[in-house]
């Protein structure tokens, strides 16, 4: 279930399959690629998913120190729970922790529980944590992410960075808190959203009670652009953060149809 040099862990499915993956207290060091890569994709039915990542020491990889990916899926009801909990991460030369989904179609229902806990990653090449969904044409799909109480420091691009692409039907919820970030070389947090059409949409985004010292760009940034055609309810607060140093400003938000947010 854990592999370095590239390698990874996928899960191959024309039937119902579910299991439970844990990697905890092991050390990595001196990857030439991903130290940690977890996946599944081709699933053709239902998926039941239960993954811990926690304990972990990673030092030095040629690529991302975490990789979780989740794609190709059809007509299927999708269930997935991850916890990277603990886990320090020194010098990868890509992301710190790289999660991506995308390419669900048809009747495809998602739920998804993510939370991304007390982890230390520094000197990341790219972002520190990074979070990515694109192309989903879906019955419903519902994610909820919490990254909390992590230590992010010298990462090359942002130090937590979210963006979902061209999704048809969703039910989003970001809790991003208390997490520490130094000398970020783009945003200390980003977020965004773009291409959303037709159907409903319900975006959550709560950020709170982050410290976030010397980003390049903006302390936190968050923005929705082309989301047509349909309903959007969001319910966005970002308050309670601590910026100092920031060389694009502090807290921004930009895009269309926001409405229910709190700046403080």
């Amino acid at each position: 279930a854990c592999y370095g040099d590239g390698q990874r862990s996928a899960h191959y499915s024309s039937g119902a399959y579910g299991g439970t993956v844990l990697i905890e207290d092991n050390t990595f060091s001196e990857m030439d690629d991903r130290a940690i890569d977890l996946g599944a994709w081709y699933i053709y039915n239902d998926l039941t998913l239960d993954y811990t990542v926690s304990g972990n020491t990673i030092d030095t990889t040629g690529s991302n120190g975490i990789t979780m990916s989740f794609t190709s899926v059809n007509t299927a009801t999708v269930d997935l729970d991850v916890l990277l909990e603990d886990n320090t991460i020194i010098d990868p030369d890509g992301d710190g922790i790289y999660m991506y989904w995308y390419y669900y179609y048809d009747d495809v229902v998602i739920d998804t529980d993510v939370t991304i806990r007390g982890n230390s990653i520094s000197g990341a090449g790219d972002e520190g944590i990074s979070l990515y969904m694109s192309s989903f044409d879906t019955l419903e799909s519902d994610f909820d992410f919490v990254v909390e109480d992590n230590t992010i420091d010298s990462s090359g691009d942002d130090g937590i960075y979210a963006y979902m692409y061209c999704i048809d039907q969703f039910d989003v919820d970001f809790t991003i808190s208390g997490n520490s970030i130094d000398a970020a070389g783009g945003s200390g947090i980003e977020l965004g959203l773009s291409s959303m059409y037709a159907h409903e949409f319900s975006v959550g985004v709560a950020v709170l009670g982050n410290e976030i010292t010397d980003p390049i760009s903006d302390g936190i940034e968050f923005g929705m652009w082309y989301v047509e055609d349909g309903s959007l309810a969001s319910d966005i607060t970002i308050a309670g953060n601590t910026i100092s140093g920031a060389g694009g400003g502090g807290s921004s938000l930009s895009g269309r149809k926001l409405s229910g947010h709190t700046l403080g």
